[in-house]
């Protein structure tokens, strides 16, 4: 059903991985350096309520689960929107012309997919949103 999305995934993917090898290599010098530039004596000497400073504090909020969660529920109602899409239309689908089955199917699949993309893009920019007042709230 969603045929058209295996190749743009594998290029994606495969360029994602290229590039984080690269990045690997070309990050190295500069790990070193900070590495080297790091002062080991005064960890040595510290007692180790300083070594642990700021452990029980708040981290800063990670909001990759608010953008999963949006992403997936975007997506579901794209999956929703798509097939109430094309149930709506699918007398005028048929009534358009000689129209195949497989014809059929495939605009079925291109309605269902583009529903998909386009909600879960919403839900990608809500998260965005979201993050964002909350940010501005924090400071």
């Amino acid at each position: 059903m969603m045929d058209f999305i295996t190749i743009p995934l594998t290029f994606g993917i495969v360029t994602y991985g290229i590039y984080k090898l690269f990045e690997l290599f070309v990050c190295k010098k500069e790990r070193l350096t900070i590495i080297d530039r790091m002062n080991f004596d005064s960890l040595s000497t510290a007692p180790l309520n300083n070594l642990f400073k700021g452990y029980g504090t708040s981290l800063p909020t990670s909001f990759s689960s608010l953008k999963i969660g949006c992403l997936l529920m975007g997506m579901g109602l794209g999956i929703v929107l798509g097939i109430l899409l094309f149930a709506l239309n699918a007398d005028a689908i048929k009534a358009y012309g000689e129209i195949t089955n497989h014809s059929t199917y495939t605009l079925a699949a291109m309605i269902i997919s583009a529903g998909i993309l386009c909600m879960g893009g919403a839900g990608l920019v809500l998260a965005f949103v979201i993050e964002n007042i909350c940010n501005k709230k924090k400071n």
